[in-house]
Formats: structure tokens, sequence, C-alpha cells
């Protein structure tokens, strides 16, 4: 129906076709279809490699990869000790080798250096310092455990950027141990930060069409006592391209302090912690133009957590599945953005209620599952928790998550094209300040609570299609 109306509690409507429909079903209108049977788990795909197979001797040297500046080899064999090369002539760069625990030291910042590594060992690890500029760390068919820490930990001065080189048999397997040794005093004479399983100080970039796969298994790690993550940075992640699977991460899959860009490539996560967190405010996650497969297992563990903005656009495919109570397919606390893409999101798991070991006596910590949760306490944080879905389609199935709501909005909703579809046991949509929708279509079904709660702002509709029950809406 096309009408203009405004009634006492806040809502208006303009050139817009409002769907009311007067029984408890699903009646579709003309958006999208989502009548609960979905929602199944994701699995991961398995890499197939292209080209032809690479000769067993093959040691990935300078001339297979050519590159320039210096190149510094290192070849994994086994149960014997690393092999490492450097060029001839180049005596700025200290290598240390105990076994197939490998250390790269290049202080001079007059270098320029690459270095390539392949081969494998279950007991070994590759550490990078130095003030020199990293051209890039070239994984080449490297398959390194380390037992004890990171297979891969990274305390230069400044970011190196990682290159998959492609082709069959230089796929690059990374994995840590259960238990971390006591962690390495730097020259400095503090403690190295070791978190997970590949580790950086500074940004850390993925480039190349090759193979990555990495497991953390670290229990108690580092200083904070927390699980290891997977791939993690005291700075910012950016993956460009190439295929990365992380099958099991007892702590977060990618974890950064800063900025995580993901704007190529294919992504796959399974983790008891967070698939993809960063820790500081101000700072973005940002999907784009990339295959993203995320799942958590673990209570409170959020498909994506972010600390500020979360942005999902352009080409984008993200399929998130979160098992846990309290979690949700994306938590983050200052903005939200559906801009292009598309997004499908399961949440099962249903309320967690934690004490608080410190403080027995004070209530208990209650959190829902959700599709989406934007904002954390808005009154503390005016202005913050807002969502805007302006293009793509985005899909929600939180029906088999008791009391989980669709999209939990702490600020308000604009929707300015894009189709959302959303069934949920809780509220569909909570809104906690106004609904503003000017085109697009909107579909949202609860199994218990409220198709649509605007309860706290208002509701104003000039175009597009709102699909909502008319038993079911809540608001001033």
């Amino acid at each position: 129906m096309n009408f203009r109306k405004k009634s006492t509690f806040g809502l208006f409507f303009a050139a817009a076709a409002l769907i009311l429909s007067c029984d408890g079903n699903n009646s579709a209108g003309p958006g999208n279809q989502n009548n609960g049977g979905g929602g199944t788990p994701w699995t991961v795909e398995e890499y197939k490699c292209a080209g032809n197979p690479i000769d067993a001797k093959l040691d990935g040297s300078r001339d297979d990869l050519g590159l320039r500046d210096i190149v510094v080899i290192v070849k994994y064999n086994g149960d014997d000790p690393a092999t490492v090369i450097l060029p001839d002539g180049v005596n700025t760069i200290e290598i240390t080798a105990s076994g197939g625990h490998v250390t790269v030291k290049a202080p001079s910042p007059r270098d320029y250096i690459n270095v390539v590594v392949s081969g494998t060992t279950a007991d070994g690890s590759l550490k990078l310092y130095g003030s020199a500029t990293f051209d890039g760390l070239y994984l080449n068919g490297a398959n390194i455990t380390n037992p004890r820490g990171p297979a891969v930990n990274i305390q230069t001065n400044g970011p190196v950027p990682v290159y998959l080189v492609g082709g069959c048999g230089r796929e690059n397997y990374l994995s840590d141990g259960t238990v971390y040794g006591p962690p390495h005093i730097g020259e400095d004479g503090t403690a190295e930060d070791a978190k997970g399983a590949f580790f950086s100080e500074k940004r850390l970039t993925f480039r190349g069409n090759g193979y990555l796969e990495v497991a953390a298994k670290g229990l108690g790690v580092g200083t904070s006592g927390g699980n290891a993550h997977a791939i993690v940075a005291d700075s910012d992640i950016r993956i460009e391209s190439g295929n990365i699977t992380i099958r099991e991460s007892a702590g977060d899959g990618l974890h950064a302090n800063d900025d995580i860009e993901i704007t190529g490539g294919t992504i796959q996560i399974v983790s008891r912690g967070d698939a993809v967190q960063n820790e500081d405010t101000l700072n973005t996650i940002l999907i784009r133009d990339a295959k993203v497969r995320l799942r958590t297992t673990g209570a409170k563990s959020h498909g994506i957590a972010g600390e500020d903005s979360t942005i999902i656009e352009g080409g984008a495919d993200v399929r998130i599945y979160v098992e846990g109570n309290g979690s949700k397919g994306i938590r983050t606390r200052g903005f939200m953005g559906i801009r292009g893409g598309k997004t499908d999101i399961t949440a099962t798991g249903s309320r967690d209620i934690s004490s608080n070991p410190a403080n027995p006596a004070a209530l208990p910590d209650t959190s829902n599952a959700a599709g989406i949760k934007v904002g954390n306490d808005i009154d503390n944080h005016p202005g913050e928790g807002n969502m805007e879905i302006s293009g793509g389609t985005l899909t929600i199935n939180a029906r088999a998550a008791k009391h989980a709501r669709g999209l939990n909005i702490d600020g308000s909703l604009t929707v300015t094209g894009g189709n959302a579809d959303i069934a949920s046991d809780g509220d569909g949509i909570r809104v906690r300040r106004n609904f503003r929708m000017t085109a697009g279509t909107v579909k949202s079904r609860s199994t218990v609570n409220q198709d649509l709660d605007y309860k706290g702002g208002n509701l104003s509709h000039t175009g597009g299609t709102l699909d909502v029950r008319q038993d079911k809406i809540a608001g001033n």
C-alpha cells in the first residue's frame, strides 16, 4: 500500500511500500526469502593449486623468483639443520641457525632485503630483526612447525610484506605448539611478544597468488595469558590477494591492534576466539572484493569484532557462522556499513551468562547472541553505534539462537539501498534511536519478539519496501 501517514508515536511514511501481515506467518514480500531453513555451517574449501609442480630440487633461488637487491634463502631440511644462503660479499646481515630455528638480523637501514623460505621442519622457526628495508618475505613452499612458539616472528623496525608464491608444490603451512617456551628477552631488556603462530610487531601485508595455511594451538601465551592467535600484528593487517586458510585457532584467527583490510583473495577461518578482531578504537575493519568465510565455536566469540568501524563493500562475498552462546556474527562498537557485496550470517548460540570470579557477589554478565550488534552502551559513547545499509544483500538467520536478535543497534539505522532479510528468535530489528529508510528492501521476522522495535527513537519510511508484521512493531 502507498500512503502518507504520521502517527502519534513517530512513524512517517511517504511514497513508500510498507507490507504489513496480520497473521503470524512468514509471508514474503517482494524482497528476499529467508524462512529459517538455511544456516548450515560452511566447510573449508580445499585449495587447488594451479600450474606445474615445481622441481623437487628447486630451492626458491633468486633466479627462480626474479628478485632484486639482497636475497637471503632459507631452506628447511626436515630433521637436519636448516640451510641459509647469503649472496657473496654481503657482510651486514647476521644469521643465527640452531637446527631448524633461523634468525636473520639486518641492522643496516641502507640494506634492501628479500627473504625466500622453503622446505619442511617439525621443530623450527623463522625470526627477522633489524632496521633494513625488507622488500618481502617470500613463502615458497614452507612447512614450519614450532612446538614452543611462533613459526614466524617478525621483530623488525618496519613492515615486511609477505608474498605467497603460487604454483603446485609451493603451498605453505605454519603452526605453533600447545605450550610456548619462556619469552625471548630482546636487546632492550624487555620480553618480546609472541602472540601467535605468525606474529609481527609492524604491519603485515599479504600478496601473491599462492596458499598459506596457519594453525594456532598455544594456550596461555604471552604476558596476558591469552590463547594464541593464528595471524597477529601489533599494527595493521592487510590482505590484498592469495588464499589463506586457518582451520584451527585457540585464540583469534586474524588479530590486529589497528586496521584490518581484506581487499582480495580467499580467506577461511575457524577459531575458538573471534575470527577477525582488532583492538584499538579509531580503527577500521574493511572487507572489499574478497571471499571471506568465518566460523567461531567459543562463547562470546564473534565472526568479526571491531572496536570502531566495520565496512563491507564492493564485490565482497562474506559468510559467517557463529556457534557459541553470546556470539555475534558481527560485533562492532562504532559504525557498521553494508555498502555492497553479499553478507550471510548465521548465529546458533543462546544467551551467555557469565559470573565474575573476582567479584562473585556482582550480577552476572548476560549477553545474547545476535546477527549484528552495533554499539556498546550508547549512553557512555554518544554518537556511536550507528548502522547504514546502502547496497548489497544482507541475510541473517538467528532463529536457532534463543533470545538472539537479528540487528541490535544502539544508535540509528539508515537504509538507502540494498536488500536485508532477517529471521530471528528475539527482535528482528532493534534500534535504540532512529530508523530512516529511503530505498531498498528490508524484511524482518521474529519467532518470539518484535519484527521491528525502535522504542527510543522515530521511524521515517519515505522509500523502499519494509516488510514487517503489524502486530510485531514496537515504537514510542
